[in-house]
């Protein structure tokens, strides 16, 4: 930070910015580290010490590891590399598999994209990822279910035959005597397969969707050239057409994993180098209380954040329906000593941090309901963090006397908005 910049930011003593940019170094590698942003760390001797940096070390690899899974959910095969180069998984195949096998969020389309590739790496990682499965005196059907739940086969046909005979392979390797060999099951689950798409595919007239003796039919001589049993091709019929093969999500933010997303979506905020409103998409966060904005929706890190912990309030802009403004508010929490700046900071190109200087955010949302509800939301957000501050204090670290009332001091030290150069007079930054 420039030398003007720490001077036009007198409000924020130095120990203070030295614990936002420890808390915001820990940032860069991905959300789930910024939980500690802008809170005072209490030190308490060598061993709270080393606790402090354990704790910190914890939160930096799962940053790491929160990040991982948004970069694979964007672009599967950048999310691996992400995952070796930074050494979260060693350069193997098994670890891979794991990975895909048991991290929940990550997106099941892109999983079964990645392991359909032809690659070394993809199709070894494909191997032992079928080998996760405890197919062990399962059915064939109740093991197809069970697989095609953690991941979707992709378009491609030469990507679903390749998942298909590992599958097939994985199987049988559980359950040798269910079937004549290896070809007979991986036959049966591509058209198993093929007769799900049938049977749900709702652009599919029903005059033309497969019968059960079509599905017989169609199977003939798959066992060495004998007949599958009628019972077992009879039941493979009516359960898909009952129930069709389902994948599960773990979930629906594509990745995003926030612990605790309350609303995402976009808003316009005030600022730039002529003030004018930018287009941002924002996420807002109960664990940490944060409201990020990214340049674009898909984009791997935030522009930017506003922490919403304590000394914040929202409130709707006067004589401006779809405006709502984040304003500083006196508190006792944290330092002891009050600002008349939000608590925000902001990634520069090369992913440096730079604190803000805002005395105000001003955001816009697309009509006046949608303000209102961003403006509920944040509150909500706030008052629970502010909640959650006071029951910390009650716990013992601090006074259990002190009520929410009483965190809202006057410092009297707002100084007036034209007095800094750099700031518009509705208190926005021309810079972020």
């Amino acid at each position: 930070m420039s030398e003007g910049g720490s001077q036009r930011q007198s409000s924020r003593s130095s120990s203070d910015q030295d614990d936002i940019l420890v808390s915001l170094r820990i940032s860069t590698c991905g959300f789930g580290a910024v939980s500690r942003g802008f809170r005072r760390v209490e030190k308490s001797g060598e061993n709270g010490d080393a606790e402090e940096e354990r704790k910190r070390e914890d939160a930096e690899a799962a940053a790491m590891f929160d990040r991982s899974i948004r970069a694979f959910n964007l672009n599967p095969k950048r999310g691996i590399a992400y995952l070796l180069e930074t050494h979260i998984l060693n350069n193997s195949a098994e670890e891979v598999a794991e990975f895909l096998f048991r991290t929940r969020g990550l997106n099941k389309t892109k999983i079964g994209e990645w392991l359909g590739e032809p690659e070394e790496m993809n199709v070894a990682a494909l191997s032992h990822f079928c080998t996760c499965f405890d197919f062990e005196d399962k059915s064939f059907l109740d093991a197809l279910r069970t697989f095609l739940a953690r991941l979707r086969l992709p378009g491609e046909a030469q990507k679903i035959d390749r998942i298909v005979e590992a599958f097939a392979k994985a199987f049988c390797s559980k359950n040798p005597s269910s079937f004549a060999g290896l070809d007979v099951v991986q036959i049966l689950a591509f058209s198993t397969v093929m007769l799900n798409t049938d049977q749900h595919n709702p652009s599919i007239a029903d005059s033309r969707r497969m019968t059960k003796e079509d599905f017989i039919r169609n199977n003939r001589g798959i066992d060495g050239g004998k007949d599958l049993a009628r019972e077992v091709l009879e039941g493979i019929f009516d359960s898909i057409k009952a129930e069709e093969l389902k994948t599960v999500e773990d979930r629906d933010d594509q990745g995003n994993l926030f612990t605790s997303t309350v609303r995402q979506g976009w808003l316009r905020k005030r600022g730039g180098a002529l003030g004018n409103w930018q287009k941002r998409y924002f996420i807002l966060t109960e664990q940490p209380p944060a409201l990020y904005y990214f340049m674009t929706e898909s984009d791997l890190d935030p522009r930017g954040f506003f922490m919403l912990d304590t000394g914040v309030e929202v409130r709707k802009s006067e004589g401006h329906v779809k405006q709502m403004e984040l304003v500083p508010i006196p508190t006792e929490l944290g330092t002891g000593q009050p600002s008349s700046l939000l608590k925000s900071a902001k990634f520069n190109s090369r992913m440096e941090i730079q604190l803000g200087r805002h005395q105000k955010c001003v955001l816009k949302g697309t009509d006046e309901a949608d303000a209102w509800e961003w403006v509920q939301q944040l509150d909500l957000v706030i008052k629970t963090a502010e909640r959650r501050a006071l029951e910390y204090l009650a716990s013992g670290h601090a006074s259990a006397d002190r009520r929410l009332d009483d965190l809202r001091v006057s410092d009297g030290s707002e100084k007036s908005h034209d007095q800094d150069e750099d700031r518009y007079t509705d208190g926005s930054d021309k810079s972020t």
